[in-house]
């Protein structure tokens, strides 16, 4: 374990090296990780306040990842205050919905990259009792410090895409002891996680089932839905399609399925980029393709008329995605009309609306399968959209047996939390943490 470790180490030093010029031209050109930066390559490290209390260190690598764990974070505050919780990220996005959902009440920091200086300096800064990652996104230096140091170590909602199962079966050797072994409890999304892990030899997992189903998805609160139509000047006979979590190429895809609809003043649509640093570049796109538009933070400056005019609006704000979704009369959920693998179609499907999706959905199997099941949303290619929304729009009746299907869905799929919340401090009483 110590040879293979070091290797790890060398190979990680070693890429950074040659990936850093790319870091720094990202940072100076394209404004990625402006803000963040000096945490990420670890010149900066979490700086926690002195606490005698078993530290639970939480690994939520994005903003998908963050919601999904957000409930059990919210019941171990109220049920167990022995505890010291603390929540690293990898991405901004994850960052700026902790702050947003939990304030100043939780610790939380940019995870820094996996190099050894980074998690030596971490893990015994932390003195972490437990390290729990959320679904996929394991890093060797730091799991193997955290187990060498008496950490109890685990992954809650764990997935593997195919992809990525087989490239781990392919290199048996050196992932199972660099990110299987050093795993006291995998939970499991689904039976296809289960599956992967017996190839690769694993026993110690539970299908606990997916925590995002049990997510309490809150209603957006009519004052602020109300602030939002008078900021973006929509009044309630405004026709709403959204494009959420997109990537690129998606919002190219997207307008060009839509144009004629869009230009004849059929509905809106609203773009929410995924990652922040494309904001620009995608209200750019949408101008160079002959489109009225704004963005959601420049809408103080823009006039009522060049909003009423705007065939498109660009949230480019974090943390707005349930109040679009509320204010929509459909969804189109990207990620999956690129090769990406797909996102949270939960979202819209508890909001009511009617929600599609592209044809990659590797990395989303299990609510596919379950969307389809139950006819709660539908999966189409890029060439279907704009048929698809115009009969959407324009439907009169149809949408109620949607929703209520949508509500079956997420009610058959319900107590992956509890499950998985069981199971965790079962271990912790087992191991003295509790």
């Amino acid at each position: 374990m110590f040879i293979l470790l070091a290797l790890y180490d060398i190979a990680t030093v070693v890429i950074f090296l040659f990936a850093l010029p790319k870091i720094l031209w990202d940072y100076v050109f394209r404004s990625k990780y402006r803000s963040v930066l000096v945490e990420k390559l670890g010149l900066r490290m979490p700086q926690l306040k002195p606490s005698d209390k078993p530290l639970i260190w939480v690994h939520a690598v994005s903003l998908g990842e963050f919601k999904a764990v957000s409930y059990l974070l919210h019941i171990w505050r109220k049920e167990l205050p022995q505890l010291r919780l603390f929540v690293t990220h990898g991405t901004l996005t994850g960052y700026k919905q902790a702050e947003k959902e939990f304030g100043n009440h939780l610790e939380h920091a940019m995870l820094p990259i996996d190099l050894p200086f980074n998690s030596k300096r971490l893990i015994k800064s932390l003195k972490p009792k437990a390290l729990i990652h959320v679904e996929s996104d394991l890093w060797p230096g730091y799991l193997l410090r955290a187990k060498k140091s008496g950490c109890q170590c685990y992954v809650i909602n764990a997935k593997f895409s195919d992809k990525s199962a087989q490239r781990m079966l392919s290199f048996k050797q050196l992932t199972k002891p660099l990110l299987i072994d050093p795993i006291d409890l995998f939970c499991l999304k689904s039976v296809h996680e289960e599956r992967f892990l017996k190839q690769i030899g694993a026993s110690h997992f539970e299908v606990t089932g997916n925590i995002k189903w049990d997510h309490p998805y809150p209603t957006p609160d009519s004052m602020n839905l109300a602030a939002l139509r008078q900021r973006l000047c929509l009044s309630a006979s405004n026709k709403l399609v959204v494009a959420a979590s997109t990537h690129s190429g998606e919002e190219l895809a997207i307008l060009e399925s839509l144009k004629k609809d869009l230009l004849a003043g059929k509905f809106q649509l609203v773009i929410v980029p995924r990652h922040p640093e494309r904001f620009r570049r995608v209200l750019t796109l949408v101008k160079s393709m002959g489109f009225h538009a704004f963005a959601y933070s420049e809408a103080s400056t823009v006039t009522n008329e060049a909003k009423k005019r705007a065939q498109v609006i660009i949230i480019d704000t974090m943390g707005m995605m349930l109040e679009c979704y509320a204010l929509s009369q459909c969804a189109l959920v990207g990620g999956s009309w690129e090769p990406i693998g797909g996102h949270n179609i939960l979202e819209p499907l508890a909001m009511g609306i009617a929600t599609f999706y592209g044809p990659y959905m590797h990395n989303q199997k299990e609510m596919h399968e379950m969307a389809t099941l139950y006819n709660a949303a539908s999966q189409i290619s890029i060439y279907e959209i704009s048929e698809a929304v115009e009969k959407t729009i324009a439907m009169k009746s149809g949408l109620d047996e949607r929703r209520k299907n949508a509500e079956k869905m997420l009610a058959s799929c319900s107590g992956s939390v509890k499950r998985t919340d069981m199971l965790l401090r079962n271990s912790w009483k087992e191991k003295g943490i509790l």
